[in-house]
């Protein structure tokens, strides 16, 4: 349902996932565990499409992923919206439909 092919990403000249690879089936909960500064906010910004990955690819039931972070109505301050988009984002990609 949600893939991840050899993503990486970062901020500037900051990388903070190297050549990350996920499946994500329908009906799965996957939990993202690991210290401070390991990636974890980072790959739920890739999979949203809050930031776009430097490299690799994201598919979601087999289209390419990504939402278009200018279209969503954002209620909250600034830390919250992106919280909840990347939940948004994990919830769907592990709940069957």
């Amino acid at each position: 349902m949600l893939e991840l092919r050899g993503v990486s990403a970062g901020y500037g000249t900051f990388q903070a996932l190297f050549d990350v690879h996920l499946d994500v089936k329908a009906g799965e909960a996957v939990g993202v565990i690991g210290p401070n500064g390991a990636g974890k906010t980072t790959l739920m910004r890739v999979v949203s499409g809050l930031i776009r990955p430097l490299r690799g690819s994201i598919s979601m039931e087999g289209a390419i992923a990504g939402v278009d972070a200018t279209k969503l109505q954002h209620h909250g301050p600034p830390a919250r919206r992106r919280a909840s988009a990347a939940a948004a984002c994990v919830v769907s990609a592990s709940v069957p439909r």
